[in-house]
């Protein structure tokens, strides 16, 4: 069977800078299983509407497969009808996180025909056979289907135990080096590659999705994980990689023997990679350290610990406190990410989270707290949303605000999520160790020129801001102290 992929844009407005790992995956899959695969990247071509829909016309398949996350469902009510357009008869397949978490909204209002629920690696291969012989779709484990009217769902797919049989992501049909050329720009000219080595994720977070790798965390072996950092290597002359992970350090033990036959065998990759605080210990961060490891991310999300325990994030702040600084210490670059109006949120909350910020250095940016379809969260605010089609649509980073789940107005949480980052950048910048810090973070990871502009840039927002520091603290307490339940505005104050 002749098996068409579609890899939609995150963004149509921005360039592509991550290769897509899950169609990678496929592609190796599909091909084992002696299936022919054809790929159509929008997303590294930037083929605007109309030079996909001539793509599309010209195409000659016999199943297409398409999807990913969940903001891509605008695009997808776009692309679908455009396939079913010109190819009529043949079946659109959607799946990743978007087919497990609005299968609904997806038979609904896109031209959808199947889903493909949990991880598709087995799955796309069983259905491609299925369609292939004409084998009812009911006897496919991990899908669902619309069968008069009604939707209709397989057996659940069982996880992958052993995530070594997993062929290694192939990467030949797609433009590699746009890919490649758009990551060197924000990575220090290295060519930077994705992987992965778990699946799964035991945590319960409120805001997160749960349901598509399942909660039973697996791990790659060393030797597997090793294998194919080689492979990329000889391949395709890579020197870095992006682990894609977010809890990357869940297993130690696999990650210091990694680390260890990084070092034997001189492999000289730079790397980073996400995880929780709580996994960083002093003699892992220095072995990776060795091994080439220059950057480390975590979900921080909130600097106050109501707000974490609101969250079920799982973190003592204190000890995440104390880990940080250790990081910092040893040399390795590290950064969080933070949101903002959680429910819960009021103005001492959000005090917390800039004092915490400040102790430890960080001119964070903020994103805003959003309920997406599938997460705990969701169940709790979904009877707020008058139109689901319509907010899913909309969806995006996070980084505008789509649902207000606080008692501020939305204009007051806009204002002071812009007043607080202002507020850090303005106290970071003044003091000199933390810009030291952040210079030779830059260094590392820009060069020399990038940073020089990075500096000039930011200095100049220091002096428009110098006084800010003061100016927002000011703000922000003569409002804790008018409303202590924290319906009071920075703006109004």
């Amino acid at each position: 069977m002749k098996v068409l992929l579609v890899n939609c844009p995150i963004s149509e407005r921005f360039p592509p800078f991550t290769l897509p790992l899950g169609m990678a995956y496929l592609i190796a899959v599909l091909r084992k299983a002696n299936h022919k695969v054809e790929v159509l990247d929008i997303n590294g071509f930037r083929y605007d509407r109309s030079e996909v829909e001539n793509k599309i016309r010209e195409l000659n398949y016999d199943m297409v497969c398409t999807g990913g996350v969940i903001t891509l469902y605008k695009y997808l009510k776009f692309l679908t009808p455009v396939l079913k357009k010109y190819h009529p008869d043949k079946p659109i397949v959607i799946g990743g996180n978007i087919s497990n978490e609005i299968p609904h909204l997806l038979f609904k209002y896109t031209s959808s025909d199947i889903l493909m629920i949990g991880e598709a690696e087995v799955t796309v291969c069983e259905l491609a056979d299925a369609l292939e012989k004409s084998i009812a779709l009911k006897k496919v484990d991990g899908l669902a289907y619309k069968e008069n009217g009604n939707i209709i769902y397989t057996s659940p797919r069982k996880i992958i135990e052993n995530i070594d049989n997993i062929p290694f992501p192939e990467w030949d049909l797609f433009p590699f080096e746009t890919y490649i050329k758009n990551t060197q720009e924000v990575e220090q000219n290295r060519r930077m590659m994705p992987m992965i080595i778990t699946r799964g994720c035991p945590f319960l977070c409120k805001f997160c999705y749960h349901s598509f790798m399942g909660e039973k965390a697996r791990f790659r072996s060393a030797d597997n994980i090793v294998a194919e950092m080689k492979h990329l290597k000889e391949k395709y002359n890579i020197n870095g990689i992006m682990f894609f992970d977010d809890l990357f350090l869940l297993n130690r033990k696999i990650v210091g023997e990694m680390c260890d036959k990084m070092i034997e065998q001189k492999l000289n990759l730079k790397w980073h990679c996400l995880t929780r605080l709580e996994y960083l210990y002093e003699d892992l961060i220095l072995k990776m350290k060795k091994a080439g490891c220059f950057s480390i991310s975590y979900g921080l999300e909130s600097g106050s610990q109501t707000i974490l325990d609101n969250m079920k994030k799982g973190i003592d702040l204190q000890k995440a406190k104390e880990i940080y600084k250790k990081i910092k210490g040893l040399g390795l670059k590290s950064g969080g990410t933070f949101m903002l109006g959680y429910p819960g949120e009021n103005m001492k909350t959000i005090r917390e989270t800039v004092d915490f910020c400040k102790e430890i250095g960080l001119p964070a940016n903020f994103f805003f707290a959003t309920a997406f379809p599938g997460t705990p969260l969701w169940e709790e605010w979904k009877n707020k949303i008058d139109d689901e089609d319509k907010y899913v649509e909309n969806l995006g980073d996070a980084s505008d605000l789509k649902i207000n789940m606080t008692d501020f107005t939305d204009e007051e949480l806009i204002q002071i999520r812009n007043d607080i980052e202002k507020e850090l950048r303005a106290y970071c910048y003044a003091r000199p160790w933390i810009l030291a810090r952040l210079i030779v973070d830059y260094y590392r990871l820009w060069g020399f020129k990038k940073t020089v502009k990075s500096c000039l840039r930011r200095i100049g927002g220091y002096l428009r801001f110098k006084d800010a520091e003061e100016h927002y603290y000011m703000k922000i307490r003569a409002s804790t102290s008018e409303n202590d339940e924290g319906k009071a505005s920075l703006a109004q104050s």
